[in-house]
């Protein structure tokens, strides 16, 4: 998974407001999974994951209805922290 797929999918689940943690710590989890062994490059691949993800619920929580976008964000950054 790449760091786009990342954005979109955390976009779409922060955007949607459902199972927000949950789904943003599968999205994570399966991401770390595919960056590899630590060594060289490891704390990039990291960062640029964790920046589209960010980038991504951020996109949606511009989005989101007042009330609902500080709640979102909450639980985007509960399952990333979950995911890693």
């Amino acid at each position: 998974m790449n760091t786009n797929d990342v954005r979109e999918k955390i976009n779409q689940i922060a955007a949607e407001g459902e199972n927000v943690a949950e789904r943003v710590r599968e999205v994570v989890e399966s991401a770390a999974e595919s960056l590899g062994e630590a060594g060289s490059g490891a704390q990039h691949r990291l960062t640029s994951l964790l920046s589209a993800a960010i980038d991504g619920a951020s996109s949606a929580v511009s989005d989101a209805a007042p009330d609902q976008a500080e709640s979102t964000l909450r639980q985007v950054i509960d399952g990333l922290g979950e995911g890693l």
